[in-house]
């Protein structure tokens, strides 16, 4: 088994043009109630842009109610804007009702 890790969900900001309805932006998505297990000490979930981030950031995204297992939470594995640990990442607004639990 491979326990160097993996991604785990990532919201993804890139330009991808315009279509009938405006530009292709990452907003208004809602990730909730999966389960994440990183198996090692890497791999990100979160939202990440290489274009125009803040259309990204403030296009009520939200991460609540999600599951984490992973070997640690201070780990900085989340990303809104920069990587972040679970206690960043929850006061930046997202995971307030979310969970990470310590791998055994």
């Amino acid at each position: 088994m491979d326990t160097r890790g993996g991604n785990g969900i990532t919201l993804i900001q890139q330009n991808r043009g315009t279509g009938d309805y405006g530009p292709h932006v990452t907003t208004g998505n809602y990730v909730h109630n999966n389960t994440v297990t990183y198996l090692g000490n890497s791999g990100i979930t979160g939202a990440a842009a290489d274009s125009d981030p803040e259309a990204m950031l403030s296009g009520n995204n939200h991460f609540d109610f999600n599951t984490y297992f992973a070997p640690r939470s201070d780990f900085s594995r989340w990303q809104y804007g920069r990587l972040m640990d679970w206690t960043t990442f929850r006061a930046s607004g997202q995971e307030t009702n979310g969970t990470v639990q310590r791998l055994k």
